[in-house]
């Protein structure tokens, strides 16, 4: 599951790597469910723009209250009647630098920062759906690769950057689609922990992306 992310980049570094319109960006060092979030749709393809993250059940009576999807598995997406459409017709670019995850730490987890190497921004591959008149998106995942895996056994579908048209593409057939949701590799990645501040998504500053270093306890 992809639950944290982060978008720290500014405006011109988007637009060059997106080739896309955008209008003034705060860095985001802690993007949660249920915030609104950049990222590039069919619709709109040349224009980085803003959506909800995650989407209400169908089957739900209850907006308010009810538990939202934030991710879709990329083995059942073309299959799975919540997504189903949304893969066939709404796709979205999601814009990210990194992503965290938590690792298991006996009682405690701890989290994780996972980032390119070259801490360029990524894409996600999303998909994403309007109801009432306002747009949501959920992270596609995937296998994670060895350097996720330790840590959690799903990750989000990164896509090289020669995807990014292909995956906005409502002309490619599904499978050629399917075929853009692989693994990225784990050599071009990195990772690190950060401070538990970022488990709070109340807490949006640097202090999240920041190197955590435990305090040792004193000897004496």
């Amino acid at each position: 599951m992809c639950g944290r992310y982060t978008q720290t980049q500014g405006g011109r570094k988007l637009q060059e790597h997106f080739n896309a319109a955008v209008q003034e960006v705060l860095p985001r060092f802690n993007v949660a469910p249920t915030q609104n979030a950049l990222v590039i749709h069919t619709e709109s393809p040349r224009t980085i723009a803003e959506m909800r993250w995650g989407f209400v059940p169908s089957w739900s009576s209850d907006s308010r209250s009810a538990q939202l999807l934030i991710n879709a598995k990329s083995e059942t997406i073309a299959e799975k009647r919540t997504f189903k459409g949304s893969f066939q017709s709404n796709r979205c670019l999601i814009v990210a630098d990194s992503f965290y995850e938590w690792r298991r730490q006996g009682s405690s987890k701890q989290p994780v920062r996972f980032m390119l190497k070259t801490e360029e921004p990524f894409a996600f591959a999303g998909i994403w759906r309007e109801v009432e008149a306002e747009k949501a998106f959920v992270i596609v995942t995937t296998e994670p690769n060895n350097l996720v895996r330790p840590v959690h056994d799903r990750m989000p579908v990164i896509l090289p950057k020669e995807k990014y048209s292909e995956w906005l593409n409502n002309d490619a057939p599904p499978n050629q689609l399917l075929d853009c949701l692989r693994t990225f590799p784990a050599e071009l990645m990195t990772s690190y922990d950060v401070d538990p501040v970022v488990g709070s998504p109340k807490v949006d500053s640097p202090q999240c992306i920041a190197l955590y270093q435990p305090v040792q306890g004193s000897l004496f």
